[in-house]
């Protein structure tokens, strides 16, 4: 399936793609999905946010050129935007572009979103209020060739309950 965004005429600042995207992102290094950009060049950056509670995980990512890229966005590199009800509840994904100068128009398409970098060897605790640790932490096991997985202080409690369920 391909959720796309077409935005003429004067629409604001950006351009973006909204699309359900119910997943459990608990043990999983980030997402990647398939993006066809226009034009480039009418944008200075783009966004990936993941909906989850009364939050939103977000990170920034690049593309080089337009057409056609495979994105992967990690979650050691997130920011956190009201209150997420941790990796478990994401709901829905939205991808923005934002346009510079005078450009107000654009056309952005999403396909194929899928989790990556499943089976962690070592969970990553994320806290709101420093988002840098996670990244750092991860990056470090990465050099010691230790699978990881970023998760939220939410995520601690969901896993406790599933596994006094089972």
């Amino acid at each position: 399936m391909v959720w796309m965004a077409a935005v003429t005429g004067w629409a604001g600042h950006s351009a973006f793609v909204d699309l359900p995207f119910r997943q459990d992102l608990r043990r999983c290094d980030g997402v990647t999905f398939k993006l066809t950009v226009d034009d480039v060049h009418k944008y200075g950056s783009f966004s990936c946010y993941f909906k989850s509670g009364d939050g939103w995980y977000r990170t920034g990512f690049t593309v080089g050129e337009s057409g056609e890229s495979v994105i992967t966005v990690n979650k050691d590199k997130i920011d956190i935007e009201g209150t997420p009800a941790g990796w478990q509840a994401v709901e829905a994904m939205r991808v923005r572009g934002y346009f510079i100068g005078e450009h107000t128009d654009g056309e952005l398409k999403i396909a194929e979103p899928r989790a990556v970098g499943l089976d962690p060897e070592a969970l990553v605790l994320q806290w709101p209020q420093d988002s840098a640790y996670a990244g750092a932490m991860q990056l470090g096991l990465r050099e010691l060739r230790v699978r990881s997985a970023v998760i939220a202080e939410d995520d601690l409690d969901a896993a406790h309950e599933s596994a006094e369920v089972g």
